[in-house]
């Protein structure tokens, strides 16, 4: 199984060093780390290229188009270019953990189209945010559940794996969000 993990970045070189090494760390076969940069001019993409390049990371600038869904979006792209079976989609701000990435792939491979990484179910923690970014987040659940009139616990977060073969089905061309709005 080829396993791709695209990572959206902008102005995380406090975090990217980390964040990779960890996901390396996993060693899960036949896995890429596509990083897809907005610009940052704090120099993540340059991290990324000096320090993981000749380890097969790939790095993809973007200039002048800016929003984490239209990244994620490119990653699906050249993830699915390259033949990818799954694609996992995670933030960079250490608030989705690598070592969760092998049970993804596990429940992937048992059939399923999606698996979500959710901090808000059982056993799932936040780590690092402050009370403000915690407000903000339960306030965006709470809000989100009354319009659509759903059930699910978590439908903010970035942290989910993909069957690959499932997402030309949602016909990414279409999709207009360029923002957060796009996990919905």
């Amino acid at each position: 199984m080829r396993v791709f993990v695209n990572i959206a970045t902008y102005n995380e070189k406090e975090n990217i060093t980390d964040l990779i090494k960890g996901i390396l760390a996993l060693e899960v076969p036949d896995l890429k780390i596509i990083v897809i940069d907005d610009s940052s001019p704090d120099g993540t993409a340059e991290i990324v290229r000096q320090n993981f390049i000749d380890r097969g990371i790939e790095i993809i600038v973007r200039k002048g188009e800016r929003g984490y869904g239209s990244a994620h979006i490119r990653g699906f792209k050249e993830a699915l270019n390259q033949q990818a079976d799954i694609i996992i989609t995670m933030d960079a701000d250490l608030s989705h953990q690598p070592k969760v990435i092998p049970g993804m792939i596990k429940e992937i491979e048992a059939g399923n189209d999606l698996v979500v990484g959710s901090r808000r179910v059982a056993g799932g923690k936040i780590i690092g945010w402050g009370i403000s970014r915690k407000l903000a987040s339960q306030t965006a659940m709470i809000v989100t559940r009354m319009i659509l009139g759903i059930k699910t616990k978590d439908v903010t977060t970035g942290f989910r794996a993909y069957k690959a073969q499932v997402l030309p089905k949602l016909e990414l061309e279409t999709i207009k969000s360029n923002g957060y709005s796009f996990l919905g």
